[in-house]
């Protein structure tokens, strides 16, 4: 699976609700970056990555059978592949910006909800595995984190892991075409490390301060992505 620059030639990434951008961002946004990362470059290649590790591991998983016949048969349409993996990064991101700015969590919820979270569910747990590990076929980290981003579409999210309803971009529809697929660990580490993990030319690589990546920066990245369109070779 991979993504081609192309002229923007067509509207299925525009399905991507572009409301969530300041509904989140508004109230707490304080600009670019200054703190660890401004590598908007680097960001915006690394989503690109993202997309293309998750589409490849979802397509390559053998529990994805069905996913890869609709794809030959037609009846799932490259576009909608597409579009589901952007929203599924987006959600990724916009998970790791909430959290880091203390946004995220139930503030009534309880302390024992909010402390099996931090310690079993955190977006910020999975990226620092993903730093330290390459992960497995097992696909335990994704199953975790598909709780977690359900959780945030429901309407009475998720109280066990102090998770409140979101919706939006959270929100499952029918055009969700990787509802039930399936990813092993490793293609998923490292589409976190694409995510949040940038080298600079001649630099060390640093960490991404999500807590300080502004709307502006997620806008722009999000407008670059609109002119990729998605290419699959079954073979």
């Amino acid at each position: 699976f991979a993504l081609l620059q192309m002229q923007r030639m067509h509207s299925y990434s525009d399905e991507v609700d572009k409301n969530w951008l300041p509904a989140i961002l508004a109230s707490n946004d304080i600009g670019l970056a200054t703190s660890r990362v401004r590598a908007l470059t680097l960001l915006r290649d690394g989503v690109q990555q993202a997309i293309e590790t998750l589409g490849t591991g979802i397509l390559q998983h053998p529990a994805n059978a069905a996913l890869r016949n609709g794809l030959d048969s037609g009846a799932i349409r490259l576009e909608d592949l597409h579009a589901s993996l952007l929203r599924t990064v987006y959600r990724l991101l916009f998970w790791a910006v909430a959290e880091e700015r203390d946004a995220l969590l139930d503030p009534d919820a309880l302390q024992v909800a909010r402390d099996r979270y931090r310690q079993h569910f955190s977006s910020d747990r999975l990226r620092r595995l993903a730093v330290r590990r390459h992960g497995s076929a097992h696909d335990d980290l994704w199953e975790a984190s598909k709780l977690v981003l359900t959780a945030l579409g429901r309407e009475e999210g998720e109280p066990r892991l102090a998770l409140p309803g979101l919706g939006g971009l959270f929100s499952n529809t029918a055009a969700d075409v990787l509802a039930d697929a399936r990813l092993g660990n490793q293609p998923l580490l490292s589409a976190i490390r694409h995510l949040s993990v940038v080298q600079p030319k001649g630099q060390p690589r640093r960490l991404v301060d999500f807590r300080h990546l502004g709307a502006e920066e997620l806008g722009s990245i999000y407008e670059s992505l609109l002119e990729l369109v998605a290419r699959h070779d079954p073979t």
